[in-house]
């Protein structure tokens, strides 16, 4: 079970369990995450199970956990008693660039279920028939993964202006700046790509956190 997850270059969510990687490329926001219900990040899904943050939106460790999540989250005292109608406003509302119409004459279609049914009144069935319509109106298509082992940056070369010029990374040898960078959005090496001040400088991540603990690998001045 990956532990922590972050995000990757573009369309790409890392999973992480110690050495080894899992990273989610393409398809869905939600299926990258395995947040069929697209959680945004909250109380509730640190409270049930969320491993990392993509864009705003909670990473799960497996779609099942984060399907779990969901499914609390419509049964819990916040929506239980609302209308489908009222559920939706609350869950996908205007405000957010959603279309609340659209989405629960979706639901109608999907599930077969009327907009003025209340949810704690649904049975098993209905209300698994309201989840899963309601993921694939969030959208689940697939994309590609890849697993493998991280590689650490084991070592530096600086020009005669003390200015770091290539990067020793385990099994890949020496490689540039620009192919450092290309395999650390990836997920391949373990660091991280911080811009400051106009300039970009590379940084190992012993614990997989941007902000903390930070070996900082840029020219001395």
């Amino acid at each position: 079970m990956y532990s922590r997850a972050i995000k990757g270059g573009r369309q790409r969510v890392i999973y992480i369990d110690g050495n080894d990687r899992l990273v989610k490329i393409g398809g869905d926001p939600a299926w990258r995450n395995n947040n069929p219900g697209n959680l945004k990040s909250g109380a509730h899904t640190r409270i049930h199970g969320s491993i990392g943050v993509a864009n705003g939106f909670t990473v799960f460790p497996s779609e099942e956990i984060g399907t779990e999540a969901r499914v609390r989250l419509l049964k819990g005292s916040k929506y239980r008693n609302m209308t489908i109608i009222e559920a939706v406003r609350s869950y996908a509302p205007k405000k957010d660039g959603n279309n609340p119409e659209r989405y629960v004459r979706q639901i109608e279609s999907i599930a077969g279920l009327k907009r003025n049914r209340v949810l704690k009144d649904l049975s098993n069935d209905e209300f698994a028939a309201l989840v899963a319509a309601m993921k694939q109106i969030e959208g689940n298509k697939p994309g590609r993964e890849e697993k493998f082992r991280v590689k650490e940056i084991i070592d530096i070369r600086v020009n005669k202006r003390n200015v770091i010029i290539a990067y020793n990374v385990e099994d890949y040898g020496w490689l540039s700046k620009a192919e450092t960078i290309a395999l650390i959005e990836e997920g391949r090496i373990d660091a991280v790509v911080v811009s400051e001040s106009g300039s970009t400088y590379i940084r190992t991540r012993p614990d997989q956190a941007s902000s903390n603990n930070l070996e900082e690998m840029k020219p001395r001045k």
